[in-house]
């Protein structure tokens, strides 16, 4: 952050009043273009926290929703459910209900009608649902769902929900259902996260506000102004200026869930950045007045030190764009400091947002969409050079019933003990990713099919070695495709290595099978 104990720092106010009161025209006009400078980097700095900011609100909400749903699919596994003692579920679901996020669980059946409902005590009549199936696509598609914010039929009070399939065999027979209140998300847009002034929401599928950091009250349940709603449908992630509900000019930053389709924006007020610029404006036009006729050399020779301490600035933003740590500069300008300060920690919350889309937080390893971005680039490089490249998808076995049997801590560790065993069974310039689950993928770089062979049956081995304390035993099913025999695109090698997967289970778990070939 430099070095405070040694250089003595001053305003940018103090060194304007100085160029005014040495300074002749050509300093005026060099004061005019300074502070015009120093708005644009305000600005720029404002947009960067703001960008910085709401991704991290969008990580903090997309955990939350996590968590809820990891409730939720345990909840689904109940073995009530699976033999259908629902009033037996129902008190489950009650003693389960402290622990979550949520307000109430409730289970539908594919007609939309409530069969358990933890506000209503069972046995009791349950809101007729079935014209307003909401949850109609977890029995089509067999996967969880995040809906918008609507009027609870038990409560009549606005909410929203996260609904998982329950299974018997393949059929989808339940949707079990969390119902989330609107102020369950106020930690996350809470003011203590935000500057003074600055205000956060967040907004459903549908543009509808459910959460708010002014006035929550008042616009839950309104539509966000429409500009903000416009950039949403276009792009998942961006800038604009805009207003707010109650009709301030604000510099908005906005993204997209990563586990929803909602999104989070953050308005800063423009007047705390313009504001500055025309009050510095006024100062410096009215005493260029008195100054007119005092000597310009001064004024120059000043004027210049001044614009080289703010043209500092222009590595650390371009350090900042490049994803690089800005360097530190030792500047006696208090705001040239700030500023520098404020792109440090700017680029410390981008590093730490790129590692948690990027990085599994249990194994360490690369995440889906990195990994994706890594074949795709070793497909390029390939084609180019005519090489060779595999895909290993690894799959542990009898891990579900590791996480019945001994709970999910024991599950953590099997993962993160699986990942460091397939680690030891590749080279460095090897790539492994958790793709999601108990699944696992592993890039290697220019290996033919025979060689594929030889670092999978090892990884199986290694893999599927006793884990401490840990029954039933797990073991790994591994699947192979060779780039370019078995796909020319990151989707077909994944799927081709994925069905070779299912061989190996197929063919009895804790085996090897290679994708394949027409």
């Amino acid at each position: 952050m430099g070095d405070s104990s040694v250089v003595r720092r001053f305003s940018i106010g103090q060194c304007l009043v100085g160029l005014v009161i040495i300074s002749l025209l050509p300093a005026l006009i060099i004061s005019i273009a300074f502070v015009y400078h120093s708005y644009t980097l305000d600005k720029e700095r404002v947009n960067i926290e703001a960008i910085a900011l709401v991704r991290h609100l969008s990580a903090s909400l997309d955990k939350q929703l996590s968590e809820t749903l990891s409730g939720l699919e345990v909840l689904a596994t109940s073995r009530s459910l699976a033999v259908g003692e629902l009033e037996t579920f129902q008190a489950h679901a009650i003693r389960a209900l402290p622990y979550q996020s949520a307000t109430n669980f409730v289970l539908i059946d594919k007609q939309g009608q409530q069969l358990s409902n933890t506000l209503v005590p069972f046995g009791q009549s349950l809101p007729d649902t079935r014209k307003f199936m909401r949850f109609r696509r977890v029995f089509e598609t067999g996967k969880p769902l995040v809906t918008d914010l609507f009027r609870g039929p038990a409560t009549g009070k606005p909410t929203l929900a996260m609904a998982v399939p329950v299974f018997r065999g393949e059929e989808v027979i339940y949707a079990l259902t969390a119902g989330l209140s609107p102020s369950s998300l106020s930690n996350i847009t809470s003011g203590k996260n935000l500057p003074t002034g600055w205000t956060a929401v967040i907004v459903d599928g549908q543009g509808t506000i459910i959460a708010r950091t002014r006035e929550a009250e008042r616009y839950i349940g309104q539509k966000a102004v429409q500009a903000l709603l416009d950039h949403i449908r276009v792009q998942r992630e961006g800038l604009l200026e805009s207003v707010t509900k109650e009709g301030t000019p604000v510099f908005t930053a906005y993204t997209h869930s990563a586990s929803s389709d909602w999104s989070i924006a953050v308005g800063v007020p423009k007047a705390n950045v313009v504001g500055l610029l025309y009050e510095a404006l006024f100062k410096v036009s009215a005493g260029a007045l008195l100054v007119l006729f005092v000597g310009g050399a001064l004024a120059g020779f000043l004027g210049r030190r001044v614009t080289a301490q703010v043209r500092q600035l222009i590595a650390p933003a371009e350090a900042l764009g490049e994803g690089n740590a800005p360097p530190v500069l030792k500047t006696w300008l208090k705001e040239v400091h700030a500023v520098n300060g404020a792109l440090e920690k700017a680029s410390a919350k981008l590093v730490e947002a790129q590692q948690r889309a990027n990085y599994d937080v249990i194994t360490g390893l690369s995440r889906r969409v990195l990994f994706h971005e890594l074949v795709a680039h070793q497909i390029a490089m390939a084609a180019r050079h005519r090489s060779q490249f595999a895909i290993l998808v690894i799959d542990l076995d009898n891990f579900k019933a590791v996480n019945d049997t001994h709970g999910h801590p024991a599950g953590d560790f099997v993962l993160k003990s699986a990942a460091e065993r397939v680690l030891a069974a590749i080279r460095i310039s090897d790539v492994a990713a958790r793709l999601g689950g108990d699944e696992f993928a592993v890039l290697l770089n220019d290996i033919d099919l025979p060689g594929a062979r030889i670092v999978a049956a090892k990884m199986c081995a290694e893999v599927g070695q006793p884990y401490a304390d840990v029954v039933p035993r797990v073991s790994a099913s591994i699947g192979i495709a060779v780039f370019p025999h078995d796909g020319g695109t990151v989707a077909a090698l994944l799927e081709n290595a994925d069905n070779a997967m299912y061989q190996a289970k197929t063919a009895g778990k804790g085996r090897v099978a290679e994708a394949s070939r027409a």
